[in-house]
């Protein structure tokens, strides 16, 4: 075999090596996120924060019917709270983005928040009323 082969062999290797690696890191992070994602605890308490500050707090898992809790701050910025039986969502936000409102619900136990940036309101399942 001569040099130019053994190049080109070489050159295959190291970019099949490169490929499956890839796609070993890529099925990781997948299944990272799905994990996360999907991960869920025995809290059904929806907490809202404004600034950083409680300012409501529910038992998604004892809501029998669905009801709205309107977040209003100091300079005409909104959010719809949508309470529903074992979940909770932002209906309907000022900000200009929508990113909140497009998080869509969050159930009983779910890790993952829903935040409005512009609006400075975060609920998260957590696990007690207080």
């Amino acid at each position: 075999m001569d040099k130019q082969q053994t190049g080109k062999t070489s050159k295959k290797w190291k970019i099949l090596l490169f490929a499956l690696g890839f796609g070993v890191v890529l099925g990781g992070l997948l299944t990272a996120w799905i994990l996360i994602s999907n991960t869920k605890t025995s809290n059904s308490v929806a907490k809202v924060y404004q600034h950083g500050t409680e300012i409501y707090a529910v038992d998604v898992s004892k809501v029998d019917k669905a009801y709205t809790y309107e977040v209003k701050g100091s300079h005409g910025e909104r959010n719809v709270v949508l309470i529903e039986p074992g979940k909770i969502s932002i209906s309907e936000a000022s900000c200009p983005d929508q990113v909140c409102v497009h998080t869509g619900a969050i159930e009983a136990g779910t890790l993952l928040p829903i935040v409005c940036l512009p609006n400075k309101v975060e609920i998260k399942m957590e696990g007690s009323l207080n």
